[in-house]
């Protein structure tokens, strides 16, 4: 039987004059790929409340910075 692991993460961006940055954290492990800040759901969480809060945590980027679209 295969275990389901939940995770959440958000694409966070900005424009900036005709163009589109991405965040992008580096993994701290090898090989050191570069991904969205993202992480596991903790029991009784949601995937939006989970990817807010590993957002927070990897980037130092709280929810009131975000325009949602």
């Amino acid at each position: 039987m295969t275990n389901v692991v939940r995770a959440a993460g958000l694409v966070v961006f900005r424009r900036v004059s005709d163009r589109v940055e991405f965040l992008l954290l580096q993994a701290s492990y090898p090989p050191h790929h570069w991904t969205p800040p993202k992480g596991h759901v903790d029991p009784g969480e949601d995937e939006w409340t989970a990817a807010l809060r590993e957002t927070k945590e990897e980037a130092g980027i709280s929810q009131e910075w975000f325009e949602n679209l």
